[in-house]
């Protein structure tokens, strides 16, 4: 799906796209954590990106005590919503693009500036893609991981 970097940027601003919050999932390690857990995000992103809709959806997840939240957005290029101000200084705003598909995992522990951006092609591609949502579940997993190992070692040198 292509949109123009100005509309797009307006959306944003606006808060003028789809927005979904689904509820929390909860579980005691990353290992605990199960790929179906995350079939919600991916319908509900699916859904809103055939229906033609810019949309951010999130899954908030507890990893013990840690809380990350998980974002599927369509965006125009690797960087979260809340930095579109940024974007047009890499297109210029009568540019027609292709939005994409980024996965964004926010956590204080997942690294130094508590935010990962992951990009899976465009969001045509993606709704094509057969393994797609095996492709975000590994990097979910991953990130989960790395983020259950990061607050033990922060815990390790406290003591």
């Amino acid at each position: 799906m292509k949109i123009k970097v100005a509309e797009f940027i307006k959306q944003i601003e606006d808060g003028d796209f789809q927005k979904e919050v689904l509820p929390a999932i909860a579980c005691k390690s990353a290992t605990e954590f199960a790929a179906k857990q995350l079939q919600p995000l991916f319908a509900a992103f699916k859904k809103a990106v055939s229906a033609g809709n810019t949309v951010q959806v999130e899954q908030p997840v507890s990893l013990g005590t840690e809380q990350a939240s998980l974002m599927l957005e369509s965006g125009i290029i690797n960087l979260p919503f809340a930095n579109t101000k940024s974007v047009d200084n890499f297109f210029e705003l009568d540019d027609e693009v292709e939005e994409i598909t980024n996965l964004i995992v926010v956590s204080a522990n997942v690294n130094a500036s508590g935010l990962r951006i992951d990009s899976f092609g465009t969001t045509t591609a993606f709704l094509d893609d057969t393994v797609a949502e095996q492709k975000v579940t590994a990097n979910i997993l991953r990130e989960l991981a790395l983020i259950e190992e990061n607050v033990k070692n922060n815990l390790d040198t406290k003591e």
